[in-house]
């Protein structure tokens, strides 16, 4: 009786062990992350419209909390049409963890035309979340908390906007994989 009581210990105990190591969630140092995001981005100074952005990026993680990342992004509204290059960086909280919250600062320069060419920079404060799904893939979701945005016509002069889109006005959900 005695062996029996202990075997049934023993396989409990190995069994909950190898529970607790078989998941790895989150984001650590020396990861390498590659996302892709859609978003939907309403205008007030062109009244109801709003465009629409598709936007690959890659990322390291430089400690086990701070990400790099470099990517792209095309964006239309209409016959209005953009690309940009985009560089920033990430504070991850609780990056070890299934659910992770961020905040990052972003900075883009592009072009694009509506009619004539342009020329744009931006600088953009974000807040975000990511919730991992498997050991590799995770969720996101970005608003954009603060947006700078800076545009010279060719031959004209530049015009600059402000915006604060903490109504969800500037919204990007996307899909993460870890390496």
């Amino acid at each position: 009786m005695k062996k029996i009581i202990l075997t049934a210990a023993a396989v409990f105990a190995f069994s909950f062990a190898n529970a607790q190591d078989s998941k790895s969630f989150g984001f650590s140092k020396g990861d390498i992350m590659g996302s892709a995001t859609v978003s939907s981005m309403s205008s007030s100074a062109s009244g109801s419209s709003s465009a629409t952005s598709l936007a690959p990026s890659i990322g390291y993680f430089v400690t086990d909390a701070i990400a790099l990342s470099a990517g792209f992004a095309t964006a239309s509204m209409g016959d209005v049409k953009s690309t940009d290059f985009q560089v920033g960086a990430a504070y991850v909280f609780n990056a070890k963890n299934q659910f992770s919250t961020n905040v990052s600062l972003g900075l883009a320069f592009g072009s694009g035309t509506d009619g004539g060419d342009y020329k744009a920079m931006g600088l953009q404060l974000a807040y975000g979340v990511n919730y991992f799904v498997s050991n590799h893939f995770a969720v996101r979701a970005d608003i954009a908390g603060l947006r700078y945005v800076s545009v010279t016509p060719d031959g004209g002069t530049a015009v600059s906007t402000t915006s604060i889109g903490l109504d969800m006005s500037n919204l990007s959900l996307g899909l993460v994989y870890k390496f």
